[in-house]
């Protein structure tokens, strides 16, 4: 649940010789320049410019069979930036090497090459570098169970960020000192380092990091039974999820996004189910099932524009138009954001985005009163608000009952709902549910019903359906 925050090595992002700021560079860039180039020592920069580009290009597709590829690429850069000298060059490279094996799991490679691009950094003097590793290299201890290694090199790379002015940056080492911290259970030093984290991430306009942020702090909070505190955390995180959910167009990147997030919605569900055990009677259980709704990763909207339905008759077609346009340019400023702070993160680039995003943002809510105001049932379905409990209640008759499912890793309930009725229960865990329910949908594709699969569905039923079955509403 506790969110570790990974710093990049530094984007495409060189140029001859050692200065300490660097140039990025393009793979159409490289490729233009590999052209003009006129020596034997030009074209081999330029060669490993081009695979160096190549590689990262790959790392960023992150599958597998992609990763295995940016490996083939780098290595190929590699020698080429040591005949040539050119060691910020190899050390940028090294550092990417390091975090693709890091994605396949090779926590041992990634040290030897974040070790390796580490020395290089250090003497060539290129504290930006040497800070990006430090902390990419307390992260894989911290994975690998080291957490006072990893406080060693996490402490380290602090007072490089703030050496550099890498503001983002150290944001991102104070998430990952706290979140070590909270492995060695001492939370109040975790808070500590969150806590610091926090107005940084305000001050950039990184409101992703400013969600992970938010949850880690509401996890301790949470798991310290301060749930007045954690519930207070987790609505401020979700506000900022909500908020960039609903400004983002491209239905990949909002599926995307969506995904890295939905953690927000269960702990939410879980805080407020904690706050219904201590007071039965304040409508938490119902805000919980809300909660649940809430976090469905697809709207009815969404649904809609699938089915080629189309929802925008009786709409004047100029507020539509401006919508869409707005849409657009808030979606290109969080694709920006989000290349920008996985590669070299520039403050003055994210404060300039920041800005520019709210002002769209406002002239964009002022286009959606516009719509509200004119055309109410547009509104209702470009703007959907989340279903309420009474709402779903007037849709059901007489013989029907749902089973609503929140499942979670450390408890997990149903909601029982009728036309006039809902009710709670707890139920096991998804770490119990989980590998019951696989194995059930296993020996589904098989033609036969066998002993086996009756034994499994009579155990997956024992785990989810006992306290309904009690029930007087399914009596």
């Amino acid at each position: 649940m506790i969110k570790l925050l990974s710093h990049s090595v530094i984007a495409l992002s060189l140029i001859l010789g050692f200065a300490p700021a660097v140039k990025p560079i393009t793979i159409s860039e490289a490729d233009n320049f590999y052209t003009q180039t006129t020596t034997i020592d030009e074209e081999k920069l330029a060669t490993a410019h081009k695979l160096l580009g190549e590689g990262l290009k790959l790392f960023n597709q992150r599958t597998k069979e992609s990763l295995l590829q940016a490996i083939d690429k780098l290595e190929q850069a590699l020698p080429l930036y040591q005949a040539l000298n050119q060691s910020e060059a190899e050390a940028i490279t090294l550092s990417l090497l390091g975090r693709v094996y890091d994605s396949l799991g090779d926590k041992q490679q990634a040290l030897d090459k974040y070790n390796q691009a580490l020395t290089i950094y250090r003497s060539v003097g290129y504290l930006s570098g040497e800070a990006n590793t430090l902390n990419n290299i307390g992260n894989i201890y911290n994975s690998l169970g080291k957490q006072q290694k990893a406080l060693d090199y996490l402490k380290q790379a602090l007072p490089l960020r703030r050496a550099v002015g890498d503001r983002n940056g150290e944001a991102i080492t104070l998430n990952n000192i706290g979140t070590v911290y909270v492995l060695l259970e001492n939370n109040q030093q975790a808070l500590d380092y969150y806590n610091r984290a926090l107005p940084i991430f305000e001050i950039v306009g990184d409101r992703r990091s400013k969600v992970d942020i938010l949850q880690n702090i509401a996890y301790i909070n949470y798991a310290s039974e301060n749930y007045t505190t954690a519930l207070q955390n987790i609505n401020e995180a979700i506000e900022i999820i909500e908020e960039i959910r609903s400004n983002l167009v491209s239905k990949d990147l909002k599926a995307s996004f969506f995904s890295t997030v939905q953690d927000n919605y269960k702990l939410k569900t879980e805080i407020l189910m904690k706050l219904h055990q201590q007071k039965p009677n304040q409508g938490y259980d119902v805000l919980a099932f809300e909660t649940s709704e809430q976090g469905k990763a697809r709207s009815l909207l969404e649904l809609l524009t699938e089915a080629n339905i189309d929802i925008r008759q009786g709409v004047t077609p100029e507020l539509v138009t401006e919508e869409e346009q707005l849409q657009n340019k808030l979606d290109a400023i969080e694709k920006r954001r989000i290349s920008l702070c996985t590669n070299d993160c520039s403050q003055r680039l994210l404060n300039q985005l920041e800005t520019e995003r709210r002002e769209l943002l406002e002239q964009y809510k002022q286009v959606k009163a516009k719509i509200r105001a004119n055309s109410p049932e547009y509104a209702e379905l470009t703007q959907p608000e989340p279903i309420k409990l009474k709402q779903l209640q007037r849709l059901l008759d007489e013989d029907t009952v749902l089973w609503q499912y929140s499942l979670w890793r450390d408890h997990s309930y149903v909601w029982v709902i009728t036309k006039d009725s809902f009710t709670t229960h707890e139920i096991a865990s998804n770490p119990e549910i989980e590998p019951i329910a696989r194995e059930y949908h296993k020996l589904l594709q098989y033609d036969s019903i066998d002993k086996k699969l009756n034994s499994v569905a009579t155990k997956l039923s024992q785990l989810i359906t006992p306290p309904i079955a009690e029930t007087k509403q399914l009596s």
